[in-house]
């Protein structure tokens, strides 16, 4: 797209003369000097009018969008930021057994916050800073728990309510709020809940009091009919990306997905 004539003349007159200055620097030039006559064919001036008209200006996201989504595939240093960020929250999910998920685990947990990721705000550092990273995401309509979620193997290391394992995408205790309150061990697994396969139909629930009326009732069989299918067995937990987790912004999900899945 090349810039039309009225562009050109707002442009020389606010930002073409503040770059003859820098030009006259790189060149040389200096009062005085015959360039210095609007006449002369490499006046500064005319110089960059005639670059401008003839400049190609493209939409600097399309550049750097995949081209796969039809951009050129430059990618953004921004996003793969972003996404080299985002792998920390998913290694603290799969990396449970490593020392520096006990020493975050030991600073960061607070006993009355149930949240899928600790995140002290009271205490600076590199992880509250890492963590907040999702607040970059939703701005780009990327919602981590639609992408980040958990295959259940055994169920040890899977929070039955706090992790995203089931139905989409998003915890439990988001889906039915009025159940995750009656719930006396907030922080219960998969494996703590559900039976194995040997045993299927058998449930563990401990209840602060029964859901037999009411928004409980109707959450519980809604819950009920979530997890019917659902047997944790003798396999290794794990945690996956999906590559389509909902909204997409662009190419952005698939920049995270990519430094995500690699190892």
């Amino acid at each position: 797209m090349l810039v039309p004539p009225s562009i050109i003349g707002v442009l020389g007159d606010e930002m073409v003369d503040k770059l003859v200055g820098r030009y006259q620097f790189v060149i040389g030039g200096v009062l005085g000097d015959k360039r210095d006559r609007m006449d002369h064919p490499f006046h500064p001036k005319k110089v960059l009018t005639t670059m401008l008209s003839i400049i190609a200006w493209v939409n600097w996201e399309q550049v750097l969008e995949p081209k796969s989504v039809g951009g050129c595939g430059v990618g953004s240093i921004r996003d793969t930021n972003i996404a080299l960020l985002t792998k920390w929250k998913w290694r603290y999910k799969r990396e449970q057994n490593a020392n520096w998920y006990k020493v975050i685990k030991a600073i960061h947990f607070q006993p009355r916050r149930y949240v899928d990721i600790p995140v002290n705000k009271n205490v600076c550092g590199a992880w509250k800073d890492m963590i907040s990273v999702d607040k970059e995401l939703l701005k780009e309509n990327i919602c981590m728990n639609n992408f980040l979620t958990a295959s259940v193997g055994s169920g040890e290391t899977i929070s039955f309510w706090l992790d995203s394992w089931i139905g989409g995408g998003e915890p439990l205790k988001i889906k039915f709020p009025d159940l995750f309150l009656n719930e006396k061990h907030k922080r219960c697994t998969v494996a703590d809940r559900l039976s194995s396969q040997q045993n299927s139909g058998q449930r563990k629930w401990e209840w602060k009091r029964r859901p037999v009326t009411g928004v409980l009732d109707a959450q519980f069989q809604q819950l009920l009919t979530l997890i019917s299918d659902c047997h944790p067995g003798a396999g290794t937990d794990l945690w996956r990306w999906e590559e389509s987790g909902g909204e997409q912004s662009g190419g952005r999900d698939q920049v995270i997905y990519v430094c995500v899945d690699e190892e």
